[in-house]
């Protein structure tokens, strides 16, 4: 079965899952500490923290969010024929290398 399933974009909706995972998540640990710290709201440590997560986290839910994606693709368009067949996927890689 083709990976991308002659989408344009595809990724798109994998990063857009990634997105949502990663911000709750911050927001969830941002909530956590700002709770634990109450009144005086510790921001030097929370920003020491969530700063560097929410450069490493996207990268590491990626994969995962990719697969979520792809799944909820197949929900929404599922698999036929055509997405084994070798034939129409050489046309349409054909046609996608004329466009460019």
């Amino acid at each position: 079965m083709r990976w991308r399933r002659g989408d344009e974009g595809f990724e798109l909706g994998a990063v857009a899952v990634s997105t949502v995972i990663v911000i709750g998540a911050l927001m969830v640990a941002m909530g956590i500490g700002v709770v634990l710290t109450w009144p005086d709201i510790a921001v030097a440590p929370l920003l020491a923290v969530l700063g560097p997560a929410a450069l490493i986290l996207p990268v590491l839910a990626y994969p995962m969010s990719y697969t979520v994606w792809q799944a909820l693709d197949l929900a929404m368009r599922p698999v036929t024929i055509d997405d084994f067949d070798i034939e129409v996927i050489g046309r349409s890689l054909d046609v996608r290398s004329e466009d460019a």
